[in-house]
């Protein structure tokens, strides 16, 4: 009788797990976003490798930024000539429902230590602000501040800039502005 019983409980058991088939995620406002950025951008990028108050190194790149996962993913890849080596750098970026944020990890061909990225989007200053936590060629954590601002359909600008501590109080250094234009195609 108890082998009976436990016969018919293992035949029912997977019945009362199964589920309706799940309906596939659909983007929503907040990936409105990503599909401004689908596309092409042609950059000028401009380093401050001796600080900000230095003149900065200035380069062309490339960014190309498509959507994955059925428009709820943006992949990017970007490229650009730094002081005669190449750079590149790829990032993965999504929504995430429940803190509201932009969530994602950078990776680039200068350290061997993913970034994980989170941010926001303010919609009516057209600017998405993120924060990361980079890690240089000698392990150290730098906190940085990523702004893009998103002047019209075809222009934003990025400003990157390290957190650092002085005196007990956080100041941003500029490292990096980037000028992108779309590529109308």
């Amino acid at each position: 009788m108890r082998y009976l019983i436990c016969l018919i409980i293992l035949s029912i058991a997977p019945l009362a797990n199964a589920q309706a088939p799940v309906e596939p995620a659909k983007p929503g406002k907040p990936h409105a976003l990503f599909a401004r950025d689908a596309g092409i951008w042609d950059c000028q990028v401009k380093m401050y490798h001796k600080g900000p108050k230095a003149p900065p190194t200035i380069s062309k790149g490339v960014e190309s930024v498509e959507l994955v996962s059925d428009g709820l993913y943006a992949r990017s890849t970007f490229t650009f000539n730094d002081r005669g080596r190449r750079f590149e750098g790829h990032s993965l970026v999504g929504y995430d429902p429940r803190s509201k944020e932009y969530v994602g990890v950078w990776v680039d061909n200068y350290t061997t230590i993913p970034s994980q990225t989170r941010g926001v989007y303010d919609e009516t200053k057209k600017t998405l602000t993120v924060h990361s936590t980079a890690v240089d060629g000698e392990g150290n954590e730098l906190q940085t501040r990523q702004v893009t601002r998103y002047i019209d359909d075809f222009t934003k600008t990025l400003e990157i800039a390290l957190i650092v501590e002085v005196n007990k109080r956080k100041i941003r250094i500029k490292l990096t502005e980037v000028i992108a234009k779309k590529r109308q195609e």
